[in-house]
């Protein structure tokens, strides 16, 4: 009896065993990679990766998630080179494409220490036939990315190098010897690739020495490259850019050497418009009014962030001196941390204040919170802003600013870092800003829209 007991007792949970290997097995969802060149990322917020996939690649999908509006899978796995292994990471949604099972994984087209390397000396001229194309720094999929071009550049190789069954090309790209895989290219005579045409600005017939940009958040970048480091973003649209005289031609387009926001660097010709002599002329003249700001709006810490974004350069305008001056956010999760952008914004700070440097701010402990209005774009927020420099040197990301550190601007219902709770005296001050901002800034010379 017992043993009749114990089989009928092990046949049951063998069923439960099975009947839960394949929920599981149902459960499992399943994908490929759509693209070329896809980023798989070690965290969905942050630009390391695990490797570039390419298109077909299979992964599993675990879970999905949701950063600053764009939408990730959580995936689990192989990447070229070490298929046999698992990695966990996050691809965009829309690089993605559920499949019903799970694919093959494709023959890795990347250099193995077992694939075998030759090298034929060659030129000519090549021609990218698919879009964001990766130039490595050496011949494997798993080498560094030293940039990107866009479908229909073109570019001169030196060598041809194969590895396994592989083929690549040797180019040169802003002084940098890399490698194109040679699927992702044709080959084009000289007189093709001659006829590269590159995205200007729009001229007019006599031109001026003025631009502006032609949308928000245009990249100033330190050289003519969309891999150029980034010196500034600016922020509006219409952002008055003065044009230096030096262009050059690089990733399909013209750049333009100029100065905007207090430093020089390179814009794409496609966002910007220069200005006819008489606009030029025209738009000067008016800029001696104080500026416009927008009907004072009183909005949550928690809208604000993503707004007011890691990086985002906005205008500060001190509502009881009319005094405007910018600042970059730095960083703060509670709050906004945040550096004045140059030091002539730096030294229009001291101004409110009263004192000729950041560091009077501090020696004399002008804590007091001042009622301050941030633009960004076409709005202008109700804000509160405790000037005292501190969080020094790893608050300090801007070298010839003249400000040691951040200082802090608060929002409605945003919170100190020490206490983690909101500062009544913030709130008085944003709520000052909000009920007098309007009337006592249009005294001062600004208009409101």
């Amino acid at each position: 009896m017992k043993t009749c007991k114990r089989i009928i007792l092990f046949a049951i949970l063998c069923g439960l065993m099975l009947w839960t290997a394949a929920a599981c097995a149902a459960s499992h969802q399943y994908g490929k990679v759509n693209a070329n060149s896809v980023r798989f990322r070690k965290e969905a917020e942050k630009t390391d990766y695990w490797a570039m996939l390419d298109k077909n690649w299979p992964v599993e999908i675990l879970d999905t998630k949701t950063v600053s509006g764009v939408k990730y899978y959580r995936v689990a796995a192989g990447i070229p080179n070490h298929t046999d292994r698992t990695y966990y990471g996050y691809i965009q949604q829309k690089y993605v494409t559920k499949t019903s099972s799970k694919p093959a994984t494709p023959t890795t087209s990347s250099s193995s220490s077992s694939s075998k390397t030759s090298t034929k000396t060659a030129s000519g001229n090549i021609q990218t036939t698919t879009d964001k194309v990766n130039l490595r720094k050496s011949a494997s999929t798993d080498s560094e990315s030293k940039g990107q071009v866009k479908k229909g550049a073109n570019l001169t190789y030196s060598a041809i190098v194969t590895v396994g069954d592989v083929k690549w090309y040797k180019v040169k790209y802003n002084g940098n010897t890399c490698y194109i895989m040679a699927k992702y290219c044709k080959t084009v005579s000289a007189k093709e690739a001659a006829k590269e045409t590159y995205k200007d600005a729009s001229i007019p017939s006599d031109p001026s020495s003025t631009a502006l940009t032609t949308k928000a958040k245009v990249i100033l970048r330190a050289s003519a490259s969309a891999e150029g480091k980034q010196l500034a973003v600016l922020t509006n649209k219409n952002t008055l850019c003065t044009l230096t005289g030096t262009t050059k031609k690089a990733d399909g387009y013209v750049w333009y050497k100029v100065k905007a926001d207090g430093k020089t660097g390179y814009v794409r010709g496609d966002l910007l418009r220069v200005l006819s002599t008489a606009e030029a002329k025209t738009y000067k003249d008016t800029k001696s009014s104080k500026g416009t700001l927008y009907s004072p709006e009183m909005t949550e810490w928690s809208g604000i962030k993503s707004i007011f974004y890691k990086g985002c350069v906005a205008t500060v305008t001190d509502v009881k001196t009319g005094i405007s001056f910018k600042v970059k956010r730095w960083s703060g999760g509670l709050h906004a941390d945040v550096e004045p952008y140059t030091a002539k914004d730096t030294k229009a700070m001291c101004k409110i204040y009263g004192v000729s440097n950041a560091q009077q701010i501090s020696d004399q402990n002008l804590y007091q919170r001042r009622a301050i209005l941030v633009t960004i774009g076409t709005h202008s927020y109700a804000a509160s802003m405790y000037g005292v420099p501190h969080n020094y040197p790893e608050g300090d990301t801007i070298d010839d600013n003249n400000f040691k550190g951040q200082f802090c601007i608060h929002f409605v219902n945003s919170k100190v870092h020490a206490s983690k709770k909101v500062d009544k005296d913030h709130q008085k001050a944003i709520q000052y800003a909000y009920n007098n901002a309007e009337a006592l800034l249009k005294k001062q010379g600004y208009t409101f829209k």
